[in-house]
């Protein structure tokens, strides 16, 4: 439940941030960490 969710504000802060570099930068690293986790918690 907590993955779907999480992985649901991550599209929500994408769309909401201003398209900058730093922005879209942010976000992908926050979308790389919460792959590994979700790769780390659905395959271990």
């Amino acid at each position: 439940h907590s993955a779907y969710s999480g992985v649901g504000s991550i599209g929500l802060t994408r769309t909401s941030l201003p398209p900058n570099h730093r922005s879209s930068k942010y976000v992908r690293v926050l979308q790389v960490g919460t792959l590994k986790y979700l790769e780390k918690y659905l395959y271990s």
